[in-house]
């Protein structure tokens, strides 16, 4: 097999800002479809759909058209993997390849990550349209997204410490936060208030000789008011709970990081949800998806996935972006914030020299409202 002057890494990073468009046209596919099965109960649009099928000579209907671009895509890396395999290891063409299979690779899977948010993004947002008197954008609020993933609901009863109270309450458990509510009707909740999850440790708690619940006891006086005694209906559900509960935490808490040299200032990370495509400040592949992606310093703004940490320079500069110690390994381009892939691709002007911050993404609020629709 020969590539015959063919810069196949060139034509791929072209065409990255469009690439780039099908992680937010995959993840609405869904919405999509369940949209056209709407407008197909109408027999004008069913007929103009038809007629347009028959002028055209088109085998496939709208909705399995919406599929092909994703099925493409995820294509690339297989049909660059081999040729890759097909190529001499002395073709001077496999460079090329192999960069633009990385990339095909990582937004491959940053298609797939997307796919999956969105299907989470509709999740919470049919439980914010569920719950009255819930505003968004009121003082202190914000949308539930920012509140990660959706986990769990349950109906449950909860003892407050300030009054001595049970009351039935029906909760939604997000990544970062329980949202606390009061059923009205079937689907239909009276929101209450929100309890981060970050600022309650967990307690057992233990009902005629049975765990059924959990006691929520906040570490900032601001929330001491909330303090509360989560009670389940058996020990399997609790049980189910307190293992989600922890499990987020575990996945939105950084681990790993290296602690600075004397003298210098360590990192300080934070879960982030990045609007814009960003990439990792240690291995160069996009933190995949829509939602809470990875981690970023609240100073220096690096950018990095959970299992990167423990490689970033451990000494933060404010200001100054960071990636991992030493040399240059390969060729993947560095994304920033707001940059397309043919400018991440195109050849270093200048050899970065041994440990020294390279430029990283730009800062970014990661706290920003994560509207998918904008994302792109």
């Amino acid at each position: 097999c020969r590539v015959e002057c063919c810069n196949i890494r060139g034509a791929i990073a072209a065409s990255g800002e469009g690439l780039f468009a099908y992680a937010a046209f995959c993840g609405k596919a869904t919405r999509s479809m369940t949209k056209i099965d709407e407008l197909m109960q109408r027999k004008d649009f069913a007929a103009t759909q038809q007629a347009i099928r028959q002028q055209s000579g088109q085998r496939f209907d709208l909705k399995d058209l919406l599929s092909v671009p994703m099925q493409r895509l995820l294509k690339y890396p297989l049909l660059l993997s081999t040729l890759l395999k097909a190529m001499p290891a002395s073709d001077s063409q496999r460079g090329g390849i192999s960069t633009a299979l990385q990339i095909t690779q990582d937004l491959a899977k940053h298609v797939n990550e997307c796919k999956r948010d969105f299907d989470d993004i509709l999740a919470v947002e049919q439980i914010e349209a569920s719950l009255k008197d819930f505003n968004p954008t009121g003082p202190g609020m914000q949308p539930l997204i920012e509140y990660g993933r959706y986990l769990l609901d349950a109906d449950v009863k909860m003892k407050m410490d300030i009054d001595g109270k049970v009351n039935k309450r029906y909760l939604f458990l997000l990544q970062k936060a329980l949202v606390v509510a009061r059923l009205i009707k079937s689907a239909s909740y009276q929101f209450l208030y929100i309890m981060n999850l970050a600022d309650f440790d967990l307690e057992d708690v233990v009902v005629r000789g049975k765990s059924l619940g959990i006691r929520m006891k906040s570490t900032r006086p601001a929330t001491g008011g909330l303090n509360c005694e989560i009670l389940f209906k058996n020990d399997q559900q609790k049980s189910q709970w307190l293992c989600a509960i922890l499990e987020s935490r575990a996945e939105l808490t950084p681990e790993g990081a290296r602690a600075p040299p004397p003298g210098a200032v360590g990192h300080n990370f934070a879960a982030a949800t990045f609007r814009l495509p960003t990439a990792c400040g240690v291995c160069r592949q996009l933190l995949w998806g829509f939602v809470l992606q990875g981690f970023q310093c609240t100073s220096c703004k690096s950018a990095v996935h959970q299992e990167c940490i423990k490689l970033l320079d451990a000494r933060c500069v404010k200001g100054r972006h960071h990636t991992m110690a030493g040399p240059v390994a390969d060729e993947r381009p560095i994304l920033r914030a707001g940059q397309s892939i043919r400018q991440a691709a195109a050849p270093p002007s200048n050899v970065r020299a041994a440990g020294a911050p390279a430029p990283g993404p730009a800062p970014l609020d990661g706290h920003a409202a994560a509207d998918p629709a904008n994302l792109y």
